[in-house]
Order: structure tokens, then sequence, then C-alpha cells
């Protein structure tokens, strides 16, 4: 049975003050970030994030992962996503229990991070004022 496709769904939320005839659209900036490694050793649960590629052979920026403010990130220890709370990102290291690691299998680190909102509107008046925050 093939897998089902999941859309993604980001709560934002809007207010106004002012009085104009308008309409106004609001893009919320997404960003995709995925890095992928191979386990070459199983004496440690941390695992470097200079070992990781995105998908173009490059690797992770010197700055290390780019842990978003406003986003989220998943593990996937042998492509089964870890939900194990000891599982853990940080700019330079994924920490992973070494029960779940086996030399050759791969540990993929997928980063969304969520911009600020930008909202344009179209319309006549000088007192409209929108602010927009995307929900976490």
């Amino acid at each position: 049975m093939p897998p089902k496709l999941i859309k993604m769904f980001i709560e934002a939320q809007s207010s106004a003050s002012g009085t104009v005839q308008s309409s106004g659209k609001t893009n919320v900036n997404v960003k995709s970030y995925k890095y992928t490694a191979t386990v070459v050793s199983v004496l440690s649960s941390q695992i470097p994030y200079t070992s990781f590629k995105d998908a173009q052979g490059n690797p992770v920026p010197s700055s290390g992962f780019p842990i978003p403010q406003d986003g989220y990130y998943n593990i996937y220890v042998n492509q089964l996503l870890a939900v194990n709370s000891n599982v853990n990102l940080t700019s330079f290291y994924v920490t992973i229990p070494t029960a779940l690691l086996s030399l050759g299998i791969p540990i993929v680190v997928e980063i969304i991070s969520f911009d600020q909102a930008q909202t344009t509107v179209n319309g006549s008046g000088s007192t409209l004022s929108i602010q927009t925050n995307v929900q976490k």
C-alpha cells in the first residue's frame, strides 16, 4: 500500500485595525533542510554535524545545523521517525541512544523553519495596520 500524502497545516493569527476597503494576502515563508549521514561508529550516541550532507552532497554549514526558532525538526533512524525523548538536535550534534544505532544505517535530519509572515494589502486609505503571528 503506498504511503498517503501528509499535508502541512500552518496556523497564523492576524489582527487589523483602522478603516479601509481592501483585500489582502498573507504568505508564510517556509524553509526546509534535509541532511543525511551513515552511522560509522556505535561507540558514541553523539553524531557530529560534520558527518552530515544535504541531497547535493554539500556539508552542513560551519555554523552547524540551522536550528529554527519557529519551526520543528524530525530525526529518522534507519528510515523510521525517532520518537524517543532521548533523541535530540543541537547546532553541532545529533544525539541518539546507542541502543538505536547499528553500523551502516542512515540518519536523516529534517528541519522546517517558518519565517515571519508577510501581508500584502490592496486598497485605499492610510490608517490600516495588520499584525500577523505564526502559531507554534
